[in-house]
Order: C-alpha cells, then structure tokens, then sequence
C-alpha cells in the first residue's frame, strides 16, 4: 500500500517533493486499530525547518513548523485517495 501511494505522490508535478517510502514512523493506537480492519498507509509530512546538521526536529520545544507544506499534504492525500478509488473501480 506504502508502494502505490509513493506512486501516486510521485505523478504529483509538485517541485522538491522527495517521497521516502522506506521510512518509518510511529503511528498511534487509533490508526493501528483502523490499519487491521483495511488498507493503510500512514504518511509523515515533514513541516519543520532544517538545523545547522541539516535535520528536521520534531519534536523540540522550540520548534517553528513550516506552513507552507500545508498545501502539499492536502494535494498529497487527496490524490492519493482519488487514485487509490479509481484503480479500485
């Protein structure tokens, strides 16, 4: 499912997008709950600024997210959404 949806963001003509479908993340218990009864795909959209190393902390009491990226995980998500629904037709 992870492989279809990097698929998918990836016809998105949306510059600097880097889909990292290798990546792992924690999800919560509610999506894990949700993840056994169907297909899912849990999708980390990164909104914060790089370091002087070149990272993007989460989860740091000064952190300064990024809002532009807003727009581009709505895109993301809804395109994958329609495109998973067409090819299940």
């Amino acid at each position: 499912m992870t492989d279809k949806m990097v698929g998918y963001m990836k016809e998105l003509p949306i510059p600097g997008l880097t889909p990292v479908p290798d990546t792992s993340a924690s999800a919560s218990e509610d999506f894990a709950s949700i993840a056994e009864k169907m297909p899912s795909v849990y999708m980390y959209l990164s909104a914060g600024y790089m370091d002087e190393r070149g990272d993007a902390p989460a989860h740091n009491p000064k952190v300064r997210f990024n809002e532009d990226v807003c727009p581009i995980g709505s895109a993301c998500l809804a395109h994958c959404a329609v495109r998973w629904l067409q090819e299940q037709a």
